[in-house]
């Protein structure tokens, strides 16, 4: 994936030791230990919505905490929380150069902005669901859209900090190449 540069001995325990706190984070996350935010994300989500006019009802679907709005029945999982995106970038994010309370306190932002950010995003998803607007479109293309790029560049800062270069994504100056004796 990456190429190891020349006299970093460590690049390659750095990332090693990432990727295992990722399959770490991933692990966590599958665990059943998110039901009680799943059921304060429906909640919270309920009440916006019944402040807004709509006309909620509390459920609870195959394990899943739920809300029936318009009809339609919407369970919360695990990926309704934006649990999984926060776990990761903790561990993407942090970073050997600033002191653990700096960590911290940035990974809480990070935490806070994304929570927040996934309430907003999930409660217009389902009041426009409601109202007959596809879920592809108000739910999963704007999470597509949202989550993978924060995620790429997560992770590409992640190597970038663990010392690990991406020859395909270095960009070459014309100059450089013509002087090598390469004609384009």
């Amino acid at each position: 994936m990456g190429v190891r540069e020349a006299g970093s001995s460590q690049t390659g325990l750095k990332a090693g030791q990432r990727l295992i706190a990722v399959a770490i984070a991933v692990c966590v996350f599958y665990s059943p230990i998110w039901l009680p935010l799943q059921r304060l994300t429906r909640d919270l989500i309920g009440l916006w919505l019944s402040a807004v006019g709509s006309n909620p009802r509390w459920c609870e679907h195959e394990g899943y905490p739920a809300l029936q709005l318009g009809g339609r029945r919407y369970h919360f999982t695990p990926d309704c929380t934006y649990m999984d995106l926060v776990l990761l970038l903790c561990v993407l994010l942090w970073s050997r150069q600033l002191s653990t309370p700096r960590n911290l306190s940035r990974l809480a932002v990070v935490t806070a902005a994304l929570l927040i950010f996934n309430f907003v995003r999930a409660s217009v998803a389902l009041a426009l669901n409601a109202d007959g607007v596809s879920w592809l479109w108000c739910h999963e293309a704007p999470d597509f859209v949202f989550y993978w790029p924060v995620l790429a560049a997560a992770a590409l800062k992640a190597a970038k900090d663990d010392g690990l270069s991406f020859p395909v994504l270095t960009r070459v100056r014309p100059a450089d190449s013509l002087s090598r004796g390469s004609a384009c």
